[in-house]
Protein backbone atom coordinates (compact mmCIF):
# COMPACT_ATOMS: atom_id res chain seq x y z
CA UNK A 1 0.00 0.00 0.00
CA UNK A 2 3.02 2.68 0.87
CA UNK A 3 4.41 1.75 -2.30
CA UNK A 4 1.00 2.78 -4.37
CA UNK A 5 0.83 5.83 -2.76
CA UNK A 6 4.95 7.22 -3.06
CA UNK A 7 3.82 5.68 -6.79
CA UNK A 8 0.70 8.11 -6.70
CA UNK A 9 2.16 10.97 -5.44
CA UNK A 10 5.29 11.03 -7.51
CA UNK A 11 2.80 10.92 -10.90
CA UNK A 12 1.56 13.98 -9.05
CA UNK A 13 4.00 15.81 -9.16
CA UNK A 14 5.26 14.87 -12.34
CA UNK A 15 1.38 16.03 -13.51
CA UNK A 16 1.80 19.43 -11.16
CA UNK A 17 4.74 20.44 -12.98
CA UNK A 18 4.47 18.98 -16.94
CA UNK A 19 1.30 21.26 -17.04
CA UNK A 20 3.27 24.02 -16.03
CA UNK A 21 6.44 24.03 -18.57
CA UNK A 22 5.45 26.36 -21.39
CA UNK A 23 7.36 30.05 -21.52
CA UNK A 24 4.79 32.60 -21.24
CA UNK A 25 4.60 34.74 -24.70
CA UNK A 26 7.23 37.29 -24.29
CA UNK A 27 10.39 36.83 -21.80
CA UNK A 28 9.74 36.58 -18.16
CA UNK A 29 11.09 38.71 -15.52
CA UNK A 30 13.32 37.43 -13.35
CA UNK A 31 15.08 38.68 -9.94
CA UNK A 32 18.86 38.21 -9.05
CA UNK A 33 19.97 38.49 -5.36
CA UNK A 34 22.69 37.53 -2.83
CA UNK A 35 22.73 37.75 0.57
CA UNK A 36 24.04 38.78 3.75
CA UNK A 37 26.08 36.25 6.54
CA UNK A 38 23.53 33.15 4.60
CA UNK A 39 22.47 31.98 1.73
CA UNK A 40 18.75 32.25 2.87
CA UNK A 41 15.42 30.89 1.65
CA UNK A 42 14.62 34.81 -0.04
CA UNK A 43 17.65 34.29 -1.98
CA UNK A 44 16.99 30.88 -3.05
CA UNK A 45 13.48 31.67 -4.33
CA UNK A 46 14.39 34.54 -6.52
CA UNK A 47 17.60 32.60 -7.44
CA UNK A 48 16.10 29.65 -8.54
CA UNK A 49 13.50 31.70 -10.29
CA UNK A 50 16.20 33.36 -12.18
CA UNK A 51 17.75 30.28 -13.26
CA UNK A 52 14.64 29.38 -14.81
CA UNK A 53 13.99 32.49 -16.73
CA UNK A 54 17.58 32.73 -18.26
CA UNK A 55 17.30 29.30 -19.47
CA UNK A 56 14.16 28.78 -20.33
CA UNK A 57 14.46 29.92 -24.20
CA UNK A 58 16.87 26.71 -24.32
CA UNK A 59 15.42 23.99 -21.94
CA UNK A 60 11.87 24.31 -23.79
CA UNK A 61 12.26 20.51 -25.37
CA UNK A 62 12.88 19.09 -21.99
CA UNK A 63 11.07 21.62 -19.30
CA UNK A 64 8.96 19.56 -17.57
CA UNK A 65 12.05 17.98 -16.59
CA UNK A 66 14.22 21.25 -16.02
CA UNK A 67 11.55 23.36 -14.12
CA UNK A 68 10.55 20.69 -11.44
CA UNK A 69 14.06 19.94 -11.30
CA UNK A 70 15.34 23.49 -10.32
CA UNK A 71 11.98 23.58 -7.95
CA UNK A 72 13.26 20.60 -6.07
CA UNK A 73 17.16 22.05 -5.77
CA UNK A 74 15.42 25.41 -3.95
CA UNK A 75 13.35 23.23 -1.69
CA UNK A 76 16.59 21.11 -1.08
CA UNK A 77 19.65 23.11 -1.16
CA UNK A 78 17.90 26.84 0.19
CA UNK A 79 15.68 24.84 2.33
CA UNK A 80 16.97 22.15 4.41
CA UNK A 81 20.55 23.07 3.03
CA UNK A 82 20.55 27.11 4.43
CA UNK A 83 18.74 25.81 8.29
CA UNK A 84 22.01 22.79 7.85
CA UNK A 85 24.19 25.68 7.29
CA UNK A 86 23.14 27.70 9.93
CA UNK A 87 23.83 25.38 12.46
CA UNK A 88 26.97 24.53 10.83
CA UNK A 89 26.27 21.09 9.37
CA UNK A 90 27.85 19.62 6.33
CA UNK A 91 25.79 17.95 4.09
CA UNK A 92 24.81 17.73 0.04
CA UNK A 93 21.86 17.86 -2.18
CA UNK A 94 20.61 15.04 -4.56
CA UNK A 95 18.00 16.32 -6.72
CA UNK A 96 15.82 14.61 -9.32
CA UNK A 97 12.65 16.40 -11.41
CA UNK A 98 10.32 14.32 -8.99
CA UNK A 99 12.28 13.76 -5.57
CA UNK A 100 14.80 14.95 -3.73
CA UNK A 101 17.08 14.56 -0.85
CA UNK A 102 19.56 16.46 1.94
CA UNK A 103 22.37 14.65 2.79
CA UNK A 104 23.97 15.97 6.37
CA UNK A 105 27.66 14.59 6.61
CA UNK A 106 28.29 15.66 10.01
CA UNK A 107 26.53 15.77 13.05
CA UNK A 108 23.39 18.07 14.05
CA UNK A 109 24.22 19.73 17.60
CA UNK A 110 20.68 19.39 19.41
CA UNK A 111 17.16 18.53 18.85
CA UNK A 112 15.89 22.16 17.60
CA UNK A 113 19.05 22.00 14.86
CA UNK A 114 17.74 18.46 13.38
CA UNK A 115 14.04 19.99 13.88
CA UNK A 116 14.42 22.92 11.42
CA UNK A 117 16.71 20.75 9.26
CA UNK A 118 13.98 18.84 8.34
CA UNK A 119 11.35 21.00 8.01
CA UNK A 120 13.30 23.76 6.34
CA UNK A 121 12.66 22.10 2.72
CA UNK A 122 8.59 23.02 3.31
CA UNK A 123 9.33 26.34 4.71
CA UNK A 124 11.25 27.22 1.71
CA UNK A 125 8.57 26.21 -0.42
CA UNK A 126 6.15 27.97 1.62
CA UNK A 127 8.16 31.01 1.88
CA UNK A 128 8.98 31.44 -1.89
CA UNK A 129 4.95 30.97 -2.32
CA UNK A 130 4.59 33.95 -0.54
CA UNK A 131 7.45 36.36 -2.66
CA UNK A 132 5.87 35.08 -5.80
CA UNK A 133 2.34 36.02 -4.80
CA UNK A 134 3.81 39.64 -3.53
CA UNK A 135 5.54 39.49 -7.07
CA UNK A 136 2.12 38.94 -8.94
CA UNK A 137 0.29 41.22 -6.91
CA UNK A 138 2.64 43.84 -7.84
CA UNK A 139 3.62 43.18 -11.21
CA UNK A 140 0.74 41.34 -12.77
CA UNK A 141 3.16 38.66 -14.44
CA UNK A 142 2.12 34.81 -15.07
CA UNK A 143 5.56 33.99 -14.71
CA UNK A 144 5.25 34.58 -10.96
CA UNK A 145 1.65 33.30 -10.64
CA UNK A 146 3.21 30.22 -11.82
CA UNK A 147 6.43 29.80 -9.81
CA UNK A 148 4.21 30.75 -6.49
CA UNK A 149 1.34 28.16 -7.62
CA UNK A 150 4.32 25.41 -8.36
CA UNK A 151 6.16 26.19 -4.50
CA UNK A 152 2.60 26.10 -3.55
CA UNK A 153 1.17 23.07 -4.84
CA UNK A 154 4.53 20.70 -4.40
CA UNK A 155 4.43 21.42 -0.81
CA UNK A 156 1.23 21.12 -0.04
CA UNK A 157 1.00 17.50 -2.24
CA UNK A 158 3.86 16.69 0.36
CA UNK A 159 2.20 17.14 3.63
CA UNK A 160 -0.85 15.89 2.70
CA UNK A 161 0.18 12.04 1.10
CA UNK A 162 3.63 11.74 2.54
CA UNK A 163 2.77 12.38 6.51
CA UNK A 164 1.92 9.05 7.78
CA UNK A 165 5.01 7.23 6.65
CA UNK A 166 7.38 9.29 4.88
CA UNK A 167 9.69 12.03 3.93
CA UNK A 168 9.92 15.55 5.74
CA UNK A 169 6.97 15.58 7.40
CA UNK A 170 6.84 11.93 8.39
CA UNK A 171 10.51 12.39 9.73
CA UNK A 172 9.50 15.84 11.74
CA UNK A 173 6.85 13.80 13.69
CA UNK A 174 9.42 11.61 15.09
CA UNK A 175 11.51 13.78 15.70
CA UNK A 176 9.16 16.36 17.41
CA UNK A 177 8.19 13.15 19.71
CA UNK A 178 11.53 12.13 20.31
CA UNK A 179 12.06 15.56 21.81
CA UNK A 180 8.70 16.59 23.84
CA UNK A 181 7.77 12.79 24.42
CA UNK A 182 4.76 13.61 23.19
CA UNK A 183 3.54 9.53 23.26
CA UNK A 184 3.40 8.99 19.60
CA UNK A 185 3.95 10.32 16.20
CA UNK A 186 0.27 9.73 15.52
CA UNK A 187 -0.29 13.62 17.31
CA UNK A 188 1.75 15.45 15.11
CA UNK A 189 0.73 13.54 11.90
CA UNK A 190 -2.88 14.46 12.63
CA UNK A 191 -1.47 18.11 13.52
CA UNK A 192 0.29 17.93 9.75
CA UNK A 193 -3.24 17.53 8.44
CA UNK A 194 -4.77 20.26 10.72
CA UNK A 195 -1.91 22.65 8.62
CA UNK A 196 -3.26 21.00 5.44
CA UNK A 197 -6.60 22.05 5.96
CA UNK A 198 -5.87 25.70 6.99
CA UNK A 199 -3.78 25.50 3.68
CA UNK A 200 -6.48 24.77 2.12
CA UNK A 201 -9.02 27.79 3.12
CA UNK A 202 -6.12 29.64 0.86
CA UNK A 203 -7.77 30.79 -2.50
CA UNK A 204 -4.66 29.31 -4.72
CA UNK A 205 -3.94 25.98 -3.08
CA UNK A 206 -6.93 24.09 -4.47
CA UNK A 207 -5.72 26.16 -8.53
CA UNK A 208 -2.16 24.82 -7.93
CA UNK A 209 -2.84 20.99 -7.44
CA UNK A 210 -2.81 18.68 -10.71
CA UNK A 211 -5.97 17.82 -12.22
CA UNK A 212 -8.20 19.60 -10.38
CA UNK A 213 -6.66 22.50 -10.29
CA UNK A 214 -7.72 23.76 -13.87
CA UNK A 215 -11.38 23.59 -12.82
CA UNK A 216 -10.48 26.92 -10.41
CA UNK A 217 -9.89 30.20 -11.69
CA UNK A 218 -5.78 30.72 -10.97
CA UNK A 219 -4.25 34.02 -9.26
CA UNK A 220 -7.72 35.24 -7.76
CA UNK A 221 -7.80 38.22 -5.73
CA UNK A 222 -10.96 40.70 -4.55
CA UNK A 223 -11.44 44.54 -4.91
CA UNK A 224 -11.79 46.23 -2.58
CA UNK A 225 -12.78 49.69 -3.61
CA UNK A 226 -9.57 50.40 -5.66
CA UNK A 227 -7.46 47.91 -4.19
CA UNK A 228 -6.43 44.20 -4.33
CA UNK A 229 -6.81 42.18 -1.34
CA UNK A 230 -6.08 38.61 -1.22
CA UNK A 231 -5.48 36.49 2.21
CA UNK A 232 -3.75 33.23 2.17
CA UNK A 233 -2.86 30.75 4.88
CA UNK A 234 0.71 28.93 5.43
CA UNK A 235 2.09 26.11 7.37
CA UNK A 236 5.14 26.07 9.18
CA UNK A 237 6.97 22.98 10.93
CA UNK A 238 8.64 24.92 14.16
CA UNK A 239 11.00 23.65 16.40
CA UNK A 240 7.78 23.73 18.96
CA UNK A 241 5.45 21.94 17.09
CA UNK A 242 3.03 23.64 13.74
CA UNK A 243 2.41 27.18 13.20
CA UNK A 244 -0.51 28.64 11.72
CA UNK A 245 -0.03 31.68 9.22
CA UNK A 246 -2.44 33.63 8.02
CA UNK A 247 -1.32 36.71 5.26
CA UNK A 248 -3.41 39.55 4.84
CA UNK A 249 -2.24 40.74 1.64
CA UNK A 250 -3.15 45.06 0.04
CA UNK A 251 -2.09 46.76 -2.59
CA UNK A 252 -3.53 50.33 -3.47
CA UNK A 253 -1.91 52.00 -5.84
CA UNK A 254 1.84 50.68 -6.06
CA UNK A 255 1.89 50.29 -2.49
CA UNK A 256 2.06 46.75 -0.86
CA UNK A 257 1.28 45.95 2.65
CA UNK A 258 1.12 42.50 4.22
CA UNK A 259 -0.26 41.65 7.75
CA UNK A 260 0.99 38.49 9.26
CA UNK A 261 -0.89 36.81 11.94
CA UNK A 262 1.45 33.63 13.60
CA UNK A 263 -0.20 30.97 15.48
CA UNK A 264 0.70 28.08 17.66
CA UNK A 265 -0.85 25.05 20.12
CA UNK A 266 2.67 24.19 21.33
CA UNK A 267 3.75 20.78 22.65
CA UNK A 268 4.24 20.06 26.14
CA UNK A 269 7.55 21.59 27.14
CA UNK A 270 7.36 22.22 30.80
CA UNK A 271 9.57 19.63 32.39
CA UNK A 272 8.42 17.34 29.60
CA UNK A 273 10.01 15.42 27.26
CA UNK A 274 13.08 13.30 26.76
CA UNK A 275 17.05 14.81 27.12
CA UNK A 276 19.33 12.93 24.98
CA UNK A 277 22.03 15.30 26.72
CA UNK A 278 24.36 12.32 27.52
CA UNK A 279 24.04 10.10 24.58
CA UNK A 280 20.86 7.97 25.90
CA UNK A 281 17.23 8.80 26.28
CA UNK A 282 15.97 10.21 29.98
CA UNK A 283 12.42 10.79 29.83
CA UNK A 284 11.63 13.91 32.40
CA UNK A 285 8.14 13.86 34.08
CA UNK A 286 6.17 16.82 34.75
CA UNK A 287 2.94 18.96 34.94
CA UNK A 288 3.67 18.84 30.76
CA UNK A 289 1.18 22.52 30.27
CA UNK A 290 0.50 22.91 27.02
CA UNK A 291 2.38 26.34 26.08
CA UNK A 292 0.90 28.70 22.85
CA UNK A 293 2.99 30.59 21.04
CA UNK A 294 2.43 32.96 17.93
CA UNK A 295 3.14 36.62 16.83
CA UNK A 296 2.35 39.24 14.29
CA UNK A 297 4.33 41.00 11.41
CA UNK A 298 4.11 43.72 8.59
CA UNK A 299 5.83 43.83 5.34
CA UNK A 300 5.72 46.90 2.97
CA UNK A 301 7.30 47.58 -0.43
CA UNK A 302 7.04 50.86 -2.19
CA UNK A 303 5.22 52.40 0.45
CA UNK A 304 6.65 55.72 -0.37
CA UNK A 305 7.68 56.81 -3.74
CA UNK A 306 9.93 59.73 -4.41
CA UNK A 307 10.07 61.10 -7.96
CA UNK A 308 9.06 57.48 -9.63
CA UNK A 309 12.66 57.08 -9.18
CA UNK A 310 13.31 55.80 -5.39
CA UNK A 311 10.47 53.47 -3.72
CA UNK A 312 11.29 52.81 0.14
CA UNK A 313 9.67 49.82 2.41
CA UNK A 314 10.44 47.57 5.44
CA UNK A 315 8.91 45.22 8.04
CA UNK A 316 8.85 44.54 11.74
CA UNK A 317 7.74 41.27 13.47
CA UNK A 318 7.31 40.24 17.19
CA UNK A 319 6.21 36.93 18.48
CA UNK A 320 6.15 35.39 21.97
CA UNK A 321 7.43 31.83 21.71
CA UNK A 322 9.55 28.73 23.40
CA UNK A 323 12.93 30.75 24.94
CA UNK A 324 15.93 28.32 22.93
CA UNK A 325 17.66 25.65 25.52
CA UNK A 326 20.24 24.62 23.56
CA UNK A 327 17.74 22.09 21.74
CA UNK A 328 16.60 20.90 25.08
CA UNK A 329 12.84 20.93 26.33
CA UNK A 330 12.21 24.44 26.64
CA UNK A 331 10.93 25.79 30.23
CA UNK A 332 9.61 29.34 29.17
CA UNK A 333 8.97 31.55 26.70
CA UNK A 334 10.40 34.88 25.34
CA UNK A 335 9.36 37.70 23.50
CA UNK A 336 11.22 38.50 20.17
CA UNK A 337 11.48 40.84 17.12
CA UNK A 338 12.84 41.49 13.63
CA UNK A 339 12.56 44.85 11.80
CA UNK A 340 13.88 45.66 8.04
CA UNK A 341 14.44 49.01 5.47
CA UNK A 342 14.06 48.08 2.28
CA UNK A 343 14.99 50.62 -0.24
CA UNK A 344 14.19 49.91 -4.27
CA UNK A 345 15.87 52.40 -6.99
CA UNK A 346 14.29 52.36 -10.11
CA UNK A 347 16.27 52.76 -13.16
CA UNK A 348 13.52 52.67 -16.23
CA UNK A 349 12.34 49.54 -16.39
CA UNK A 350 14.67 47.24 -14.29
CA UNK A 351 15.98 48.56 -10.64
CA UNK A 352 18.16 47.80 -7.45
CA UNK A 353 16.76 46.33 -4.31
CA UNK A 354 18.64 46.70 -0.79
CA UNK A 355 17.34 45.33 2.55
CA UNK A 356 18.99 45.51 5.90
CA UNK A 357 17.48 44.51 9.06
CA UNK A 358 18.43 42.66 12.29
CA UNK A 359 16.57 39.46 14.08
CA UNK A 360 16.68 38.40 17.60
CA UNK A 361 16.97 34.46 18.35
CA UNK A 362 13.83 32.33 17.54
CA UNK A 363 11.64 31.38 14.65
CA UNK A 364 10.84 33.64 12.02
CA UNK A 365 9.65 31.71 8.32
CA UNK A 366 12.60 32.78 5.85
CA UNK A 367 14.70 34.36 8.49
CA UNK A 368 17.80 32.36 10.47
CA UNK A 369 16.87 31.62 13.52
CA UNK A 370 19.87 32.25 15.41
CA UNK A 371 20.23 36.03 16.60
CA UNK A 372 21.22 38.14 13.46
CA UNK A 373 22.43 40.87 11.18
CA UNK A 374 21.04 40.06 7.65
CA UNK A 375 21.12 42.08 4.47
CA UNK A 376 19.86 41.26 0.65
CA UNK A 377 20.91 42.97 -2.86
CA UNK A 378 18.58 42.23 -5.21
CA UNK A 379 18.79 43.29 -9.30
CA UNK A 380 15.43 42.81 -10.97
CA UNK A 381 15.02 42.95 -14.96
CA UNK A 382 12.91 41.95 -17.43
CA UNK A 383 14.86 39.63 -20.42
CA UNK A 384 12.58 41.81 -23.14
CA UNK A 385 14.01 45.39 -21.57
CA UNK A 386 17.45 44.65 -21.41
Amino acid sequence: MKRILIIIALFCCIDLFAGRGETPAGSPPYTVAGSYKFLDMTMGAYDTHALYALTAPFTQSFDSLWLPSIIVFNHEYFGHGYRAREFDVDGYPIVTPVIGFFVTTSPIPNDDADLLITGGGLESDFYAYRLFRERFLMSGSSEYLSFAEMHRGSGFLYILLFSPFWGDPYMYSEEINRKYNIGGRSVTIAKNYLGALWMLLDPWTLPSLPVVGSRFESGKYFRLGEAKFLYGTNYYLTPYGGEYDLDLCFLFKKAYHQLTLRYGDGAEFVFGGVDFTDGSPRTRFGDGAKKMFGGAGWRGRRIISIANFLHLGGEINGWYEPEYNEGKVETKRVKGGCAALQTEVQFGKTSLEIEGGYKTQGFLPGRGFKEEYFGLLAFNANLNEL
